[in-house]
């Protein structure tokens, strides 16, 4: 996995911080859209695209293709998708998920059961949002961040992460709508990631932030019901037996988690219990110094009396 953590933690925090004074609204509801584009340009564009978007189709597109039940793809006469009224525009399916934002938190968007047309990895992938798109959005010094918006967003390629962005990204090129970026092999600018083949299934996290609210902390559920891979799975073939090694080591993650907690619980009692013991001592040490001194003063001031009283008497006897 490779995460993009290209700010200063402390710069971002500022950053966060400072939404409550740039005054960023939350309107009742906006719709944001995943959007693709393969290596043999089988695409979904951005909603308000005017050729393929979602309310607006300038060029001629398949008979059965909507902006929200698949994608578009290019073939040549003679395939069995092509249709002359489309102009080797052709139908590819897939299943979308966009999201509705509607105030301060986290949002999925994906797809899955991808139809490809031989494409082999991503040109593009971003999310176009009905956002209006405001300066306010973008940090000061870097002006192509939003991190007064989206301050943190994560990406997902066959249920495994591939991206953690803290330095969400503005599409340069839309001055109406908050459109964010992560895969654009044209825009040299973009520190993106490239993933090495066609994905089956992509899922984007992205977390909103509204009248300077926080963020509530990030945690992963797939869209689609499948856990991210664990890189460090074991490869070896099955070779037909009893598979106990997953029983097995979250036996011993458990028990070890367990007698690490325990051991850590106890130390930190005998910790507690040392410091307590210690500060006492150091407290009684103090007190019992304290009323050692005072005593040595009243006794000095008694015997200083007595002399007084003494040289008094004696001058009265003569």
């Amino acid at each position: 996995m490779k995460k993009f953590m290209t700010r200063a933690t402390a710069i971002a925090t500022t950053a966060i911080l400072a939404l409550g004074t740039l005054g960023v609204a939350a309107a009742d509801e906006y719709k944001a859209y995943i959007n693709i584009q393969g290596s043999k340009y089988t695409f979904r564009n951005a909603w308000n695209d005017e050729a393929f978007g979602r309310d607006s189709q300038s060029s001629p597109v398949p008979a059965d293709w909507t902006y929200d039940t698949g994608l578009i793809g290019w073939v040549e006469e003679g395939d069995a998708k092509y249709n002359a009224d489309a102009k080797g525009a052709a139908f590819f399916g897939a299943t979308i998920t966009d999201a509705t934002i509607n105030g301060t938190g986290w949002y999925s968007l994906g797809m899955t059961d991808i139809e490809w047309n031989g494409d082999t990895t991503l040109n593009l992938l971003f999310v176009s949002t009905e956002i209006p798109y405001d300066a306010s959005y973008l940090d000061e010094d870097y002006e192509t961040y939003l991190v007064n918006l989206v301050p943190e967003a994560h990406v997902y390629m066959n249920g495994s992460e591939c991206a953690s962005v803290t330095d969400v990204v503005q599409n340069p090129d839309d001055e109406d709508y908050v459109n964010i970026q992560f895969i654009n092999m044209w825009n040299t600018d973009l520190e993106t990631f490239i993933y090495p083949e066609a994905p089956e299934s992509i899922q984007i996290d992205l977390g909103f932030t509204f009248n300077g609210e926080e963020l509530p902390e990030y945690s992963y559920t797939s869209l689609f019901g499948d856990a991210p891979a664990d890189d460090d799975a074991d490869d070896t073939p099955d070779d037909g037996g009893d598979d106990t090694s997953d029983d097995t080591s979250d036996d011993t993650s458990d028990d070890t988690a367990d007698d690490t907690k325990e051991e850590t619980k106890d130390d930190s009692k005998a910790d507690t219990k040392a410091d307590t013991k210690a500060d006492t001592t150091k407290s009684e040490s103090k007190d019992s110094s304290n009323t050692g001194l005072l005593i040595g003063i009243i006794a000095g001031v008694v015997v200083v009396a007595a002399i007084i009283i003494g040289v008094v008497a004696s001058k009265k006897k003569k």
